[in-house]
């Protein structure tokens, strides 16, 4: 029973804490980056006795909690985002992000929004239309004929492109006798035309994901706010808020009261004043 128990028992930290920052710190949590925050702390109130010392961890662990609700804040939005990447709830966002626009959502991706940014949509549209622009060219000549119109549009063609039709002429293994009539591709001139109207068609379909990715992190980003789950974070923030500025208070009063820091005088406002202030108008409003 008792290896059992030891077992069980928290291995001691290497940056030794007080025993109720160590007992309310998470596991996935960093002892290392608490024990920074607390001597923070105490390098600016320096505690002297007990009693100053336990204001000041309540003050360390409150101000570690409100660190907690940022966090919290952000995982219901990113739990929110995550919901809507099923395929029904992906096309209706995008559906809902493009009202009033032309546009089909069926053709455009909620995930290919969230994991881009403006400057890589920015980016990629500058590719994208630098590939166009040499597939049309590479379209032209073929459109034209002439001798040695394979060769030369095979030339005009962009590097990708000219990669991704390599690609295509290479049959995979056990795949030659498969295949639809539309995969059948020949280093012919005929065959590499229908693959460059292929590209173009695909090629439009990704400008129209560029320009409609903006919309779509936009309405993503504002569906990902449950506002009764954000308002019950909200209180809780305020009422640590309030504890912090109680406990904060208690402290420098008990501070001023021993002679540990100096009453200020004059125009200067100490911080119990300034707490005081605000619960005035507090009760005010």
């Amino acid at each position: 029973m008792r290896d059992s128990l030891v077992e069980l028992t928290p291995v001691a930290r290497l940056n030794r804490l007080p025993a109720v920052l160590e007992a309310a710190l998470l596991p996935w949590e960093d002892d290392a980056e608490l024990a920074s925050f607390h001597a923070e702390f105490v390098a600016e109130h320096r505690p002297q006795g007990p009693t100053e010392r336990h204001l000041l961890e309540q003050l360390v662990l409150l101000a570690w909690r409100k660190r907690r609700v940022a966090m919290a804040d952000r995982a219901l939005h990113m739990q929110a985002v995550h919901s809507e990447t099923d395929a029904y709830s992906a096309t209706r966002l995008v559906s809902c992000a493009l009202v009033g626009r032309d546009a089909a959502p069926g053709e455009l991706s909620l995930q290919a929004a969230l994991r881009s940014d403006p400057r890589q949509d920015a980016d990629e549209l500058v590719d994208l239309k630098a590939a166009e622009e040499m597939t049309t060219r590479a379209l032209a000549v073929l459109e034209r004929g002439g001798q040695g119109a394979y060769q030369r549009a095979l030339g005009a063609l962009h590097s990708t492109t000219r990669q991704w039709w390599d690609e295509c002429l290479e049959p995979a293994e056990g795949d030659q006798d498969q295949g639809d009539e539309d995969d059948a591709w020949e280093p012919t001139a005929e065959s590499l035309q229908h693959f460059i109207e292929k590209v173009l068609e695909a090629q439009q379909v990704e400008q129209a994901q560029i320009a409609a990715n903006p919309m779509i992190r936009t309405q993503a980003h504002g569906q990902s706010l449950d506002p009764i789950r954000a308002g019950k974070l909200q209180t809780y923030d305020i009422r640590l808020d309030r504890q912090f500025e109680r406990t904060l208070g208690m402290l420098l009063q008990l501070q001023t009261a021993r002679g540990t820091i100096p009453a200020r005088q004059g125009r200067e406002c100490n911080t119990v004043e300034m707490l005081e202030g605000k619960k005035v108008l507090r009760a005010r409003s």
